[in-house]
């Protein structure tokens, strides 16, 4: 039987490719990404939890598109993003990419 964590992963993939976005992100990726972040215990899709976003919220999920953010934030930015506003993304998210891409 496949992990929880692994079923976790699979449920973000299938549902980025029903919104048509592509996914590049094996497990091993997300996996790094959601550990490195710290968050990996407070995923969730409710306030004070974090999700995985796009920067801008625009191309694939992959290591150089993808950082850790508050579930919250990352609905504002994104209806900020859909209306031409500029996004604000803190140095301790850019911290999270760098960290992951080094590897």
């Amino acid at each position: 039987k496949k992990s929880k964590d692994y079923q976790s992963f699979v449920i973000q993939k299938k549902k980025a490719k029903q919104r048509g976005i592509f996914w590049e992100l094996s497990f091993k990726d997300w996996m790094s990404i959601w550990k490195l972040s710290g968050k990996f215990s407070l995923r969730g899709r409710t306030k004070g939890k974090y999700c995985m976003a796009r920067f801008g919220d625009k191309g694939s999920y992959s290591k150089m598109n993808v950082f850790i953010h508050e579930f919250g934030a990352n609905i504002a930015d994104g209806h900020r993003s859909k209306h031409g506003r500029k996004l604000k993304v803190h140095f301790s998210q850019l911290t999270i990419i760098c960290h992951v891409t080094i590897k």
